[in-house]
């Protein structure tokens, strides 16, 4: 009997361990400045637990986790014991965000700051063109509006970087994240504008969608035809 007792109250001990470890939730990661993978400099940040609502009665608000400070090495370790389930996470610089994902009951990441992503712009085009011809093209596959004169050659490829969109997440993506962007393109400024600011414009071939983007990588070719011009 005494021995039944002691096994009884092993299998208790063992199945409220597991209990505990099962709501021990980890966050971990490393924030880098950019590409290059430099850490930024050490920063303490506030964690906030966020839910989705799934109807409109169901919102629910943030709440406080926790407060981490960035190593020299961009690492930060932070355990909770936290039985609800959040949806994602919150990281606070002050009042600014400064990174936010999903949840994963272990959580662990590598976000990069300035993230840049390559692209090979390739014209298609059956005459050269003069020195009087301009290309214009801008959009979230590129950035700001860039230029090319003429003359041009069939298959000319223009290698160019852009910036990744980060508004979602703080200005922090994933290292192995991925984005689609767009890319508008006019020959000339009278058809650059056009296709700027007129939506009737912005069709193809002059507007380029789902344009593939990776973070530090190599993203689609994009090819601007000229053909019928």
């Amino acid at each position: 009997m005494e021995k039944l007792i002691y096994i009884t109250l092993f299998l208790s001990c063992c199945i409220f361990t597991s209990c505990e470890k099962e709501s021990i939730s980890v966050i971990e990661g490393y924030f880098l400045d950019s590409c290059s993978l430099k850490p930024i400099p050490p920063t303490t940040l506030e964690i906030w637990g966020t839910y989705t609502p799934r109807t409109f009665y169901s919102y629910k608000p943030d709440e406080a986790v926790g407060l981490i400070t960035t190593g020299k090495n961009g690492y930060f370790r932070f355990e909770y014991n936290y039985i609800k389930s959040f949806d994602g996470y919150k990281f606070y610089k002050g009042e600014n965000l400064f990174y936010q994902r999903g949840y994963e009951t272990r959580l662990k990441f590598t976000a990069l700051k300035n993230t840049l992503c390559a692209h090979n712009i390739i014209l298609l085009t059956r005459r050269s063109f003069t020195n009087q011809d301009t290309l214009f093209f801008s959009g979230s596959a590129v950035g700001t509006t860039s230029y090319i004169v003429g003359p041009f050659e069939n298959r000319q490829t223009i290698r160019i970087l852009s910036r990744l969109n980060t508004a979602s997440s703080g200005g922090f993506l994933e290292i192995d994240n991925t984005a689609k962007s767009e890319l508008i393109w006019g020959l000339g400024t009278e058809e650059y504008k056009n296709v700027s600011h007129i939506p009737s414009y912005q069709v193809p071939p002059n507007i380029i969608r789902e344009v593939r983007q990776y973070v530090c990588g190599q993203g689609d070719d994009i090819y601007i035809n000229l053909r019928n011009k």
